[in-house]
């Protein structure tokens, strides 16, 4: 009877010992992955805040020259609306434990205020009343999107998908249309991006796909992320030629529509 007793108190102890070291083990790859999954995120918002500040150049000619001539603000009222958006998805009481993600886009929505405001300050007057028009509808669209958060949803889950949907919807289009198009769009003409700003955003939107992808899983900043790394392998001058044949060929349908059904437009 010693004898069993004594077996069975051997085995019960390696089975805790297994367990207990299995648990361990379990929690220090957990540990890790939080540690990586941290790092990409910081890394992340450091590649950002270099991105949000390749304008700078644009506008200190602009301050220069006291006049912004044919430049328009294109980019960064995208810019502007896609960091709002975001900041809203990851606040805490929309989506905790997205730290990181608040971080990076409320540095860039300080960043393209602060650029809105030297534009509209050496603006004539026609296109400041329009820049503001379109901050006006951009407000508007957040103020409506705030409200139905706060008085509709009333759990994590149903915050996130709210917020979520129209944050992958946005920021999907923005990496369809590359910078070098926004430039395009911005100065009328068209400008080379630099392989550095290219590989910039190319890690970024790596090192955020390896975030999102990482427990705890964050789905919307995945699906972001993976569209932002699937267009970053395409060339962006390729992007921006199909996009320009694209607006070419709606323009162009728009137009003969017109003429064939006046009253289609106004």
């Amino acid at each position: 009877m010693r004898r069993r007793s004594s077996a069975a108190a051997d085995l019960f102890s390696r089975a805790t010992s297994h367990s207990s070291f299995g648990s361990v083990f379990d929690q220090a790859s957990r540990d890790m992955m939080t540690i990586v999954r941290d790092i990409m995120g910081i890394t992340g918002n450091a590649i950002s805040l270099g991105l949000f500040l390749s304008h700078v150049p644009t506008f200190k000619n602009i301050i220069k020259k006291k006049a912004v001539d044919q430049y328009l603000p294109i980019p960064e009222l995208t810019i502007l609306l896609k960091c709002m958006l975001w900041v809203l998805y990851s606040l805490p009481i929309v989506h905790p434990n997205s730290c990181l993600v608040l971080t990076s886009n409320a540095v860039g929505l300080f960043v393209q205020a602060v650029y809105l405001t030297i534009f509209l300050i050496y603006a004539a007057r026609e296109i400041r009343l329009k820049v503001l028009k379109v901050l006006a509808a951009e407000l508007a669209v957040m103020t409506m999107l705030v409200v139905v958060v706060l008085q509709v949803a009333h759990t994590h889950e149903k915050r996130s998908l709210i917020v979520g949907i129209p944050c992958v919807i946005f920021g999907s289009c923005m990496y369809a249309a590359p910078l070098a198009f926004l430039q395009t769009l911005a100065t009328g003409r068209v400008r080379r991006v630099s392989f550095t700003l290219y590989a910039a955003c190319c890690l970024n939107d790596f090192c955020w796909l390896t975030y999102a992808c990482l427990p705890p899983l964050d789905f919307y900043v995945l699906i972001s992320s993976y569209t932002g790394a699937v267009l970053s392998l395409v060339p962006p001058q390729l992007c921006t030629c199909c996009l320009m044949v694209l607006c070419r060929y709606v323009m162009t349908t728009l137009r003969e529509d017109h003429r064939s059904s006046p009253w289609l437009l106004p």
